[in-house]
C-alpha cells in the first residue's frame, strides 16, 4: 500500500462542526454548503443522515454531508456537490475514503440502496445508472479589483460580445427577485420553449424551479437567490436567470432564453448585468456558470459555445457515481424502472 494511505480517520461531526469546517476548504459548491439546508429542508423526506468528516496523514482532507432521496422507488443517500476535498484525492486515498463511507452506512442503516457522490476516478464499483443531471466540465469567471479587471480576464470573444450587448440592446435587464408565484409562469414558458428546441434537453416541473428560487431568495440570510429577466416591448418575457450568491462565489444555476432573446443579446446582456451586480454590490470573486457538455453529458453541449466564451479554461469536475449498497433490491428496482419506461414510449 502506498505510503499516503498508511494512516486515516473517519469520522461522523455534528452539524455544527460541519458548519465551521466547511468554511475553511479552498473551494467548494454552493449545494455542499449549510446555506442549501434552507431549500432541502422544506422537501419531502429529505432528511440529513449524518455529516462526515475524513483525514488521511495530514495531507488530504475531505467533509460531506449525506441527505436521504427517494427516486424510481429506491431510497438513497446524497452528498450534493461532495464531498469536498483540499485538493484532488489520489486513487487510492479516494478509495479508501469510499469504503470507510460505505462501512458506515451499512453498520447504521440497512434502508439504502445505495450512495450517490462525487467520484474522480473510475472504480468497478462506482455506477451511473441512476444519474442524470450531472457534468464533469464547467467554466468559471474570475472577477477582478473593478469590472474592467473584471472584463479583461474574460476571453476574447466574450468580451466582444459583453461589450456589444451593452452597446447595441433595444431591452434592458429587470431585477425581478420579488417576482410573484403567479408571474413566474411567465419565466418557466422559456424553459420548456427551450426544451423543444433542444433535443434531450432535461428541465424539472414549473413548482421544482419555483421553490428553488423562493426559499431561497431571503437576503437576510448568508446567501440569496436572485432573478434577471429581459423583457421585450410588450413585457413578455424573452431570457432570464437565477443566480444564487453566497459568500464570496456565486452560481449562474438557471438559465432559458427563446430566440427572441437570442436575437436581442439576451443571454449576453444578462451576464453583463450579473457581472455588474456582483462586482459593486457584493463580495464575490467568482461566478461558476455551472457545467458545460462532453463526451460524458453530450446532451449539454449546446450551451458550449456560449458559456466557454467567457474563459479559455475549462474546470473539470468530478462526476456523480453510485455506491451500491444492497445489489439484489438496486438491481431489480433498476430493471424494472428502465423496463416501466421502455413501456411507456411504445
Amino acid at each position: 500500500m502506498n505510503k499516503e494511505v498508511n494512516s486515516y480517520t473517519f469520522n461522523e461531526i455534528s452539524e455544527e462542526e460541519y458548519d465551521y469546517k466547511i468554511k475553511l476548504y479552498p473551494t467548494y459548491e454552493f449545494e455542499a454548503s449549510s446555506y442549501f439546508k434552507i431549500y432541502e429542508q422544506n422537501q419531502k423526506d429529505r432528511k440529513i443522515f449524518g455529516y462526515f468528516e475524513f483525514s488521511m496523514g495530514g495531507e488530504y482532507r475531505s467533509i460531506l454531508c449525506l441527505r436521504e432521496y427517494r427516486a424510481k422507488k429506491m431510497n438513497f443517500l446524497w452528498a450534493r456537490s461532495a464531498p469536498v476535498w483540499n485538493k484532488k484525492p489520489s486513487r487510492d486515498v479516494e478509495e479508501i475514503f469510499i469504503k470507510q463511507l460505505e462501512k458506515f452506512v451499512r453498520n447504521k442503516s440497512n434502508y439504502f440502496d445505495y450512495i450517490r457522490l462525487r467520484i474522480y476516478h473510475d472504480y468497478d464499483f462506482a455506477k451511473k445508472e441512476n444519474v442524470v443531471l450531472s457534468y464533469d466540465k464547467t467554466v468559471v469567471i474570475k472577477l477582478g479589483e473593478n469590472l474592467d479587471d473584471t472584463y479583461s480576464k474574460i476571453y476574447k470573444r466574450g468580451r466582444r460580445d459583453l461589450r456589444k450587448a451593452i452597446r447595441e440592446a433595444k431591452f434592458r435587464v429587470n431585477d425581478e427577485s420579488n417576482i410573484s408565484r403567479k408571474d413566474f409562469s411567465d419565466v418557466y414558458k422559456i424553459m420548456e420553449d427551450t426544451k423543444k428546441r433542444h433535443d434531450g434537453f432535461d428541465i424539472l416541473s414549473e413548482e421544482n424551479y419555483w421553490k428553488f428560487f423562493n426559499s431561497l431568495n431571503d437576503k437576510k440570510s448568508s446567501g440569496y437567490s436572485k432573478l434577471f429577466t429581459v423583457r421585450d416591448e410588450n413585457n413578455d418575457v424573452l431570457s432570464w436567470a437565477i443566480v444564487i450568491v453566497y459568500d464570496d462565489f456565486a452560481t449562474y444555476y438557471f438559465a432559458a432564453s427563446n430566440k427572441k432573446g437570442q436575437q436581442n443579446f439576451g443571454p449576453d446582456l444578462i451576464i453583463a448585468h450579473i457581472l455588474d451586480y456582483l462586482q459593486n454590490e457584493t463580495k464575490v470573486r467568482s461566478l461558476d456558470l455551472m457545467g458545460i457538455g462532453s463526451e460524458y453529458h453530450p446532451s449539454l453541449k449546446s450551451l458550449n459555445t456560449f458559456k466557454t466564451k467567457f474563459s479559455k479554461d475549462i474546470i473539470d469536475v468530478p462526476i456523480y457515481k453510485e455506491i451500491v449498497i444492497h445489489k439484489s433490491s438496486y438491481y431489480t428496482k433498476l430493471f424494472l424502472s428502465k423496463a416501466k419506461n421502455k413501456f411507456i414510449k411504445m
